[in-house]
């Protein structure tokens, strides 16, 4: 990954910790090595604003097949869509990109928000490496 799209990401990452509301914390999710965020419907408008500053793209069920193959097949090997569900992406590039996926519950009081670093290409990113940053970006406490 080039140095200067490893620095927008961690902006990217900063600013969307920034503009996350305090009593929010952010973890680590195992499942899909994503930085990983619940929070309460309320505070939904605020940190979508924030996200829509901080992507340069974002698909839902219906237009998901308007982004690039590579970003289609990621998606449906990670996370796939649902009605309801956002994928956000910031600078797609030939080697990785920044994902974003905005999952709210079944219950509709609470929503997800996972974020992660992943290649687009056939060469692997550094899954240990690509956790350092994001639980350094994201302020994640760690055991």
């Amino acid at each position: 990954m080039s140095n200067q799209l490893f620095e927008k990401f961690e902006k990217v990452c900063r600013n969307i910790r920034a503009g996350t509301p305090p009593q929010y914390k952010w973890q680590w999710d195992d499942r899909f090595h994503v930085a990983l965020v619940a929070f309460e419907k309320k505070d939904m408008e605020a940190i979508f604003a924030v996200l829509l500053a901080e992507f340069t793209e974002q698909w839902d069920s219906r237009t998901i097949a308007k982004s690039s193959k590579q970003v289609r097949e990621l998606v449906k090997k990670l996370f796939d869509i649902k009605p309801g569900q956002i994928i956000f992406a910031a600078d797609e590039s030939i080697h990785s990109v920044l994902l974003g996926a905005w999952w709210p519950w079944a219950n509709g009081s609470i929503i997800s928000l996972r974020i992660g670093m992943f290649p687009m290409g056939k060469e692997p990113i550094d899954q240990a490496a690509t956790k350092k940053c994001l639980v350094e970006w994201f302020g994640i406490e760690t055991q």
